[in-house]
Formats: C-alpha cells, structure tokens, sequence
C-alpha cells in the first residue's frame, strides 16, 4: 500500500495536478483575505446617520438634512455595528470555509485535464517498455496539436526508426563479416588438413600448404584491421596538410605498385582538422580501388586537388571498368563489390573511406560514364 502511494505522488500527473490546486488555492486565499480585509476596515468605520434621524432633521429649524455623529443614539450606533460584526463573521467563515472545495474541485479538474494531456506520455511509455530491436520500426501514432508532447513523440518515431535501421545494418554486417571471416580460415584449414593427412606428402607439398596458410592468415589479419577501422570512433582532431597527406600516399602506392598516379592542382595551405592516419588510410582505399579497376592494358589514375569556397575536393579518377547505375548507390556499403565478384578484396575500402571521410565533417560521392569512374571527396579547411 505504501509503495503505490509512493509511486503515485512521484507521478507528473500528481505532480502537475498538486502545483495547479496549490496555485489556485493560494489565488483564491488572497482574493479571501483582500475581501475580509476590506469588510473589516469598513466595519470599523464610523456607522451612517440611521433614517429615522435624516428624516427627523428636516423639520428641525434651519433645515439641516444631516446632523453630526455625536447627536446619534448611543444604542443605535452600537445595534449597527453589531449588524456589521455578524456580517463580517459570517462573510469570513463562508469565505474560508469555500477554500477547501474549491480546492478539492480544483485538484480533481486538474487531475483529470493533466490525465487527458498526459495520455500520449502514458502510451508512448508502455510501447517503450515493450521495445525491443524486434519492434523498433513501430511508430505511435499521435493525432493532438504539434506541441512539446507531439514532437517528443516524433523525436521517439525518428529515433527509433534510426536504431531500427541500425540494427538492421549491424545484423547485416554481422552477416557479411562472419561470411567473409569463414573463406580465408576455410582456405588455412583445408590446406593444413591436407598435409596432415597425406602422409605421402613432399616437402615442396608443406611449403605449398604452410605458403598458403600464410596467404590465408594475412587476408584474414586485413580483415580485422579493416573491421577494427570501421568501428574505430574518432576522438582527437589536430590540424593535417591535406597535400602532403596525398603526396605521401600516391608515393606510397606508386612504389608498391610500380604505377604511375599523376596528380594535378593546388596542395598547398590545405589543412583540415583530423586524424592524419585514417585520413591516409581513406585516401590510400581510394587509390587501390582506382589502381585495381584501371585498365590493365593502358592505366590511367589521377588525382585532381582544388580549392574551392573553402573546402578542399580531392577528385580521384580512373579508366578501366565501369561501375554500372545499379551498383553506383551501392559502392559505399561494407562488403559490397561492384560488377565482377571475383575480383580481390573484402569489399571494405571504399565503405572504410566513406565512414573516415563522413567523420571529418565530409562527403564523398562516385560517378561512372564514358569509360571513366571518379570519386570526389569535399572536406571542410581549417579555419584560420
């Protein structure tokens, strides 16, 4: 019994409901006591000439129609002021006495107008006790005006339509990842597991199968690595040379590669606010991705930087294969791989940079046509 009396005096309904009868309470007391008050400052005035005296007056010689207080009855005077004294008790007792139910009126009319606004609070509280990332995309539905409590009730629909989306987005990528994570360990085991059982296996058959495992082992250790960057939250920015962020990674590529990125417009007074090694690592993505789908037979690669209404755009183009309509949309989505799926690859850079590029304030788009496919990236320069 106790504990429902708690919890209903810890209610806003209650809460709400006490604050109003209290307010009009105290109004109404006020309004009580400014009346009593002026009842007794005119109950405590001399009493009036009676009638019978006004009327007396006017035969008198000189015909004077009021005389002065002092010819007045002693007793007549007194009867009036007890007449006053009553009224006024009583004036002050009905007026105390209508503070409680008007109070009490007022507690219940409060309690059920609080109830009646408060509603949508109480329905929007039971669905989120029923909640759960089954459920997410179910939104309440509110009809009253667009008030504090309907956008609170909007605010809910839109966030939970958002972790819905994010769960969905984290079961699909627990999917892929645990799908790519199976391919590299498969290739580990059979090739061990061969060796192991073959018991008329050469040398050169282990160094095969162990050669592998290796291969194996680094494609799952890039796998990780690009799984750890994409959950890797971004906590301190510093001032980076955008330009020699780039000039560092085309050397980079070009040395490994044993290809030529030719490179064109402004570096210098560049600089934005980041993390220098994932800002390499996005645009490192970037030039593999370009390097892999160049044509094979006559590479082209560039990298275009500008200046413009004071952001930095990186346009990194490519010829070689196209990306199709179908798939341009879909480029940045972790583990997704555009046209043929043989090609190497977990399918991570591209979303990699996306999300690198996006927590620095960016934004990264792609276009494919006429034999050429480009991706431009705008960040935002550091103000000075």
């Amino acid at each position: 019994m106790y504990s429902l009396v708690m919890n209903f005096t810890r209610t806003i309904r209650f809460r709400l409901t006490l604050i109003y009868s209290l307010v009009v309470f105290a109004f109404c007391g006020i309004f009580v006591l400014a009346i009593n008050m002026y009842v007794t400052g005119w109950v405590n005035s001399e009493p009036p000439l009676p009638l019978s005296v006004i009327a007396g007056s006017n035969n008198r010689p000189g015909g004077q129609a009021l005389r002065r207080f002092a010819d007045i009855a002693e007793a007549e005077r007194a009867r009036i002021r007890e007449f006053r004294i009553q009224d006024m008790l009583q004036l002050r007792q009905a007026s105390l006495i209508s503070l409680f139910p008007i109070a009490g009126a007022s507690f219940i009319a409060g309690y059920l107008i609080s109830g009646r606004m408060l509603k949508p609070l109480s329905k929007l509280n039971k669905q989120m006790e029923q909640t759960d990332s089954g459920t997410l995309g179910n939104r309440i539905l509110y009809t009253g005006p667009d008030d504090e409590i309907g956008k609170l009730i909007s605010t809910y629909n839109g966030m939970a339509e958002r972790l819905a989306q994010t769960f969905e987005l984290q079961e699909q990528f627990i999917q892929n990842a645990s799908h790519e994570l199976k391919t590299p360990m498969a290739i580990i085991h059979t090739n061990l597991e061969s060796v192991v059982e073959d018991v008329d296996a050469t040398p050169h058959d282990l160094r095969k199968a162990v050669k592998a495992a290796l291969t194996g082992t680094a494609n799952l250790n890039k796998l990780v690595e690009d799984l750890l960057t994409l959950s890797l939250v971004q906590q301190s920015h510093e001032p980076v040379n955008l330009g020699e962020v780039i000039n560092s990674v085309i050397t980079t590529i070009s040395s490994r590669e044993r290809r030529i990125v030719s490179m064109t417009g402004m570096t210098d007074q560049l600089t934005v606010n980041g993390n220098r090694f994932l800002l390499e690592r996005a645009f490192s993505n970037l030039l593999d991705n370009a390097l892999k789908h160049a044509d094979s037979s006559d590479p082209f690669v560039e990298v275009e930087i500008k200046h413009q209404r004071g952001s930095a755009v990186i346009r990194v183009t490519n010829n070689g294969d196209q990306i199709s309509p179908r798939d341009l949309p879909r480029v940045f989505e972790r583990f997704y791989r555009a046209g043929d799926q043989k090609k190497t690859g977990f399918g991570l850079g591209l979303s990699i940079s996306s999300k690198v590029i996006r927590d620095h304030e960016g934004s990264i788009s792609a276009e494919s046509e006429n034999g050429l496919t480009s991706f431009t990236v705008t960040l935002p320069l550091k103000r000075t």
